[in-house]
């Protein structure tokens, strides 16, 4: 699990919000759309699924990084160690 850097929840996924914008023609009388979506780069957000913030997130590649980046894990390791250093450094009865 990732952590949001915005509201902090433990998070395992990201919603990903695209605008697509769709072509209409009108001739008076009937609306007629376009068969195509006309997405662009900047027509996507990477956003936590849990706040809806928008996340500093460009590609799937960066989102993969971010959602394999395991925070929880870290913060534990480290802890364990510095636990484990500790306890190594007490003298012993």
């Amino acid at each position: 699990m990732s952590i949001c850097p915005k509201c902090k929840e433990e998070i395992d996924r990201l919603k990903l919000k695209i605008v697509k914008h769709s072509v209409v023609y009108f001739d008076g009388k009937d609306f007629e759309e376009d068969e195509y979506l006309y997405p662009s780069d900047t027509d996507e957000e990477w956003v936590c699924p849990e706040c809806d913030e928008v996340l500093e997130i460009e590609d799937d590649g960066e989102a993969t990084e971010f959602l394999e980046n395991d925070e929880l894990k870290k913060i534990v390791s480290e802890k364990l160690k510095r636990d484990k250093k500790e306890n190594a450094d007490m003298p012993k009865l």
